[in-house]
């Protein structure tokens, strides 16, 4: 993702419109300007790092085309299975520990149209297709899959809506040993809305993005019990059918303002036991739009208890020939 998305703990997805695989394929055509990014990011103290070249533009005046080339490198991972073992317990020894790396190429291509409604709504649609090659070494694996997503844009109330659905026919992977994977879909819905507010000499916007509905992400919950006088959390799972105002309410809000159209500060906030619930993981960061909002910097952080992630990047805006055919 894009560190303008990666602030907002990607709350943003309802409104952003670039390439990246995160982003809503059904908004890359609500926008009459190209844009191309790139940008860089150092997980946990630089443990392992991403790199991304984002580009979308509109190809006439209703549909539009996006796409992303993503790059994961993670290194000096340490590779014990020589160690020695007694009574099946491992014997730590430097000289038998060695190290691999692993890394990914991910593609994402896009493409999305809209219809207008009315002078003030307008609806559109969106569909992507993801490719990766994954080397894990002395292992490769090759996957492919399909996202899909929605919005409705009420631009007279500055209201916008949207839907995404990940890994629609499933992420499916395949090594060369024989071994494959899926991942599963992931269905999530998402609220924004923005709006200039002169007196504070700037706009203000407001999003949600709430958790996957078919709770194929994992653990989705906590659940607190008692153990010897000890309080504990234990990961539970909930579903949509039986608790449907628990996923509309529990995801990730974010805000934006943004001063005289220059400078950009951003917040994200996931509330819910399923990133427990006490504030400890939050997303800021901040962007500056140079040459009448062609050049934008970005720069992202994330906290986490392993250690902070950060992430920087630079866009480059203007405009389509082809917005208005």
């Amino acid at each position: 993702m894009l560190p303008r998305s990666s602030a907002v703990g990607t709350s943003d997805f309802v409104f952003s419109r670039d390439g990246a695989n995160q982003s809503n394929p059904a908004n890359i055509p609500l926008d009459s300007m190209s844009e191309a990014s790139l940008s860089y990011a150092g997980f946990y103290q630089n443990t392992f790092s991403s790199s991304m070249l984002s580009y979308v533009t509109r190809l006439n005046r209703y549909s539009g085309f996006g796409f992303s080339l993503g790059y994961l490198y993670n290194p000096n991972i340490p590779n014990t299975e020589n160690l020695q073992t007694i009574d099946d317990m491992p014997v730590y020894d430097s000289t038998r520990v060695t190290s691999f790396s692993e890394s990914q190429i991910y593609f994402h291509a896009a493409y999305g149209f809209y219809r207008p409604l009315s002078s003030s709504v307008a609806v559109a649609l969106g569909a992507g297709i993801n490719a990766q090659r994954h080397s894990l070494s002395p292992y490769l694996g090759y996957g492919i899959g399909c996202d899909g997503g929605a919005a409705v844009d009420f631009s007279a109330l500055g209201l916008k809506t949207g839907v995404i659905c990940e890994n629609i026919t499933t992420n499916y992977i395949q090594w060369d040993k024989g071994y494959s994977e899926t991942a599963l879909p992931h269905v999530r819905f998402g609220v924004g809305w923005h709006k200039e507010i002169p007196y504070l000499y700037g706009r203000i916007q407001l999003q949600f993005k709430s958790l996957d509905m078919l709770a194929n992400e994992g653990v989705n919950a906590d659940t607190a019990y008692d153990s010897a006088s000890v309080r504990m959390l234990r990961p539970t799972t909930k579903h949509f059918s039986k608790d449907p105002l628990y996923f509309l309410l529990n995801g990730t809000y974010g805000l934006e303002y943004t001063v005289m159209n220059v400078l950009c500060l951003r917040l994200g906030i996931p509330v819910g036991d399923s990133y427990g619930g006490d504030g400890n993981r939050i997303a800021f960061g901040c962007g500056v739009n140079l040459l009448h909002k062609k050049l934008s910097l970005d720069f992202s952080y994330l906290t986490h208890e392993l250690a902070g992630t950060y992430q920087l990047g630079v866009s480059y805006r203007w405009k389509s020939d082809c917005s208005s055919n």
